[in-house]
Formats: structure tokens, C-alpha cells, sequence
């Protein structure tokens, strides 16, 4: 099982680090999309990996190394999968998170103090909305209506309806809307 999981973490620290390298270098538009096609080619090659190499990886004692072959695959496969969705919990964060751009503004300000004005003149609502609306269109979730309009397409409809089910679940408010509910 040891192999596995080793081979696993190996693998994980590979891919990672050639998503931090495309991502730098070719700043791909759909970066899901280029860095989970990265991810789906290694995982044969994981496959590959372990079924050539001994089952002791040249450095596992002998305890760690007398695990049924299907078992150990699946296993590091599983562990495999997890970091890679451990990774988007954290880029997707530091990617997308208003509340972070914030505070690198507040941590850039020469006096670490700023008015609600000089925040909205570095960091726009409009910018922001303006970047998760092209984001949409780029991955088929929204199109264009004409007029500076947008619809939703099927896809678009169907997360939608995941995120609103899961919402309702968990009773996650809507912060944006229940602010203009109460002050209207």
C-alpha cells in the first residue's frame, strides 16, 4: 500500500509543479481546463509507473512492502485524486477571492489604511464582474443574448441548479442579494 501512496505523492508533486510552470509561462485562458487535461494524462502513466516498478520502490522495508497489486494501485490513485482536488482548494482561493484581493490592497497601501473610495479606485466592481462574466462565456456556461446581454446556456442552467440545491442544504445565504433585500 506504501507504494502507491508514495507514488501518489510523487506524481502529485510533479503535476503541481507543471501547473505552477504552465500556468507562469503559457497563462493558459482555461486554466481548469489545461491543468486537468495535465492531470488525466498522468494518470496512465501512474498505472504504468506502478505496475514496473518493484513493489518496494527500492527504499520501503519489507513491512510497508506486501500489498495485493490492485489494492496498492487503487490506493495511491485514490490519494492521487485527492491532492488534486486538495490543489484547487487552495489555488482557486487565491485566485478568485475578492475578500484576498482586499487585503493585498490594504497590505500595498503605503499606511496600510484605505478609504472605501481609494479601494473601489484600485479594485472595481465592474472589473470584477467583467472577469467572472468572460470566464463564463470561455467555459459554456453563459452566451451572449446581443445587447450586452447574457443567458445562461444548459450547462450554465444545470450548475446553477447544483449550487442552489446545495445552498438550500446548508442554508447559505446569499450575502449580495440579502444586503439589497434588507435595504430595500
Amino acid at each position: 500500500m506504501a507504494k502507491g501512496i508514495l507514488l501518489g505523492l510523487i506524481l502529485a508533486v510533479c503535476w503541481i509543479a507543471a501547473h505552477i510552470l504552465v500556468v507562469r509561462v503559457f497563462r493558459p485562458k482555461a486554466v481548469f481546463m489545461a491543468s486537468t487535461t495535465m492531470f488525466g494524462v498522468t494518470i496512465p502513466f501512474y498505472v504504468l509507473l506502478y505496475l514496473v516498478t518493484p513493489a518496494n520502490l527500492f527504499l520501503l522495508p519489507a513491512s510497508l512492502s506486501h500489498t495485493p497489486t490492485l489494492l496498492g494501485l487503487l490506493n495511491g490513485l485514490l490519494i492521487y485524486l485527492l491532492l488534486y482536488c486538495a490543489w484547487w482548494q487552495i489555488y482557486f482561493p487565491v485566485d478568485r477571492s475578492l475578500t484576498l484581493r482586499i487585503m493585498v490592497e490594504y497590505l500595498n497601501a503605503p499606511t496600510g489604511v484605505l478609504t472605501y473610495e481609494q479601494l473601489r479606485s484600485v479594485y472595481s466592481f465592474e472589473d470584477m464582474v467583467s472577469r467572472r462574466l468572460d470566464d463564463m462565456l470561455l467555459h459554456g456556461y453563459i452566451e451572449d443574448a446581443g445587447g450586452g446581454r447574457f443567458r445562461l446556456t444548459g450547462k450554465g442552467k444545470t450548475m446553477t441548479g447544483w449550487f442552489l440545491f446545495f445552498r438550500k442544504i446548508f442554508n447559505i445565504p446569499f450575502y449580495l442579494l440579502d444586503q439589497n433585500r434588507k435595504s430595500a
